[in-house]
């Protein structure tokens, strides 16, 4: 298998946005984890694995990844892990990604504060077509329930797929 360096930054996405006390009651710590160059290419290994030879989806690779290279167990990664591509999976609808922001682009866009004079509809028109978070997730998750009039569970955000049909749909029916 010819590692590509697209999953190494997706791993290290991730692991960023896992909160660190998922790692530290399994008696790690994410600045270690990033630090050890064995650790950091075994869940690379794993995680690009699981996506293009076992066809799982991002997250179950992220989750499959954590499992086998830390120890951890499944409850505590699940909820955490923040896809950044969807694999192709039978069954499972990818997601649309209008932008494909750089990392340097999206911390600008981040730091800028584009969302704070916008409605929770502008924000999920853009938010959630990009691959990228590009504004606390806090504020999305917020602006996400206002448009859909409902809460979802942390890890509904796991699959941007199923969050862009559902606002599509939601859009749809204000449109009747």
């Amino acid at each position: 298998m010819l590692l590509k360096h697209e999953y190494l930054n997706d791993v290290k996405d991730m692991i960023q946005r896992v909160p660190e006390d998922v790692f530290s009651r399994n008696g790690l710590n994410k600045e270690n984890i990033l630090a050890n160059p064995a650790i950091v290419e075994g869940l690379w290994i794993q995680y690009q694995k699981g996506v293009e030879d076992y066809d799982l989806s991002v997250n179950e690779s992220f989750c499959e990844a954590l499992r086998n290279v830390l120890g951890l167990k499944e409850s505590d990664c699940v909820i955490y892990s923040c896809p950044t591509r969807e694999a192709s999976n039978e069954g499972t609808l990818e997601a649309t990604w209008k932008t494909q922001l750089s990392k340097d682009e999206a911390s600008a866009l981040y730091d800028s504060g584009w969302w704070k004079d916008k409605t929770p509809q502008e924000i999920l028109d853009v938010q959630l077509f990009e691959r990228r978070l590009i504004m606390p997730f806090c504020e999305f998750q917020k602006a996400v329930e206002d448009v859909l009039g409902e809460n979802l569970a942390t890890y509904a955000f796991a699959d941007a797929g199923a969050l862009q049909r559902m606002y599509t749909a939601a859009k749809a029916r204000e449109v009747r």
